[in-house]
C-alpha cells in the first residue's frame, strides 16, 4: 500500500481536489455576478451555467496536470536541494510560518486518501447512472400496455396545443 500512497498521480488528484473547490467557487460568483448585472433568461441562464461548468472541468484537468507534472519533477528537485525538507520541520515549530508550512505538509499526507475516496465515489456514481440508465432503456420497451382511446385523444390534444409535430404515444407499464 506504500507505493500506492507515494502515487504521484493521487497526490497530483488531491491538490486538484482541494483546488476545485475555490475554482468552482470563483466561477459559481462570477456566474451570480453575471446573472445579477445582466438578468439573463432562462436559456440564457442554462448556457452560461453550461460554459462555465465545462470552463471548471477544464480548468480542474489543467490544474491536474500540472500538478502531475510537478510531483514527476519533486524528486528531481530535491536531489538538488541542498537542505532536505524533513529537516526543516520539527513538531517544535515556533514561528508562524514555520507551523503554517508543518500544517500544509502534514495535510498533504492526507491527498492520497482523499483521492482514493474521490475515485471510489466516483465508480460508485457511474455504476448507480450505468444501472438506472439501463432500467430507463427497459422501462422503454418492456411491459407496455395499451392504454384507452381516450388518453390517447387527450395527449394528441395537448401536444397539438403545445406545437409539438412529432406523434406522442402514450402506455401503461407494468415496471412503473
Amino acid at each position: 500500500m506504500q507505493p500506492l500512497l507515494h502515487s504521484p498521480f493521487l497526490q497530483a488528484l488531491g491538490y486538484s481536489i482541494i483546488n476545485s473547490l475555490w475554482q468552482f467557487a470563483f466561477l459559481w460568483l462570477l456566474y451570480y455576478a453575471i446573472n445579477t448585472i445582466f438578468k439573463l433568461s432562462s436559456h440564457q441562464k442554462y448556457t452560461a451555467g453550461l460554459v462555465l461548468e465545462i470552463t471548471g472541468f477544464t480548468w480542474f484537468l489543467i490544474t491536474l496536470v500540472f500538478y502531475y507534472n510537478q510531483t514527476l519533477l519533486l524528486p528531481q528537485n530535491l536531489q538538488n536541494t541542498p537542505i532536505h525538507l524533513a529537516g526543516l520541520f520539527t513538531n517544535s515549530a515556533t514561528t508562524f510560518k514555520q507551523q503554517f508550512f508543518l500544517l500544509i505538509l502534514k495535510t498533504e499526507q492526507f491527498f492520497p486518501y482523499l483521492s482514493i475516496a474521490y475515485l471510489a465515489l466516483l465508480f460508485i456514481l457511474a455504476v448507480r447512472w450505468i444501472y438506472a440508465f439501463r432500467f430507463t432503456q427497459k422501462v422503454r420497451v418492456s411491459g407496455l400496455n395499451e392504454i384507452e382511446d381516450e388518453w390517447k385523444n387527450f395527449v394528441q390534444k395537448i401536444s397539438a396545443q403545445l406545437g409539438i409535430k412529432k406523434t406522442v404515444n402514450i402506455y401503461l407499464s407494468k415496471l412503473v
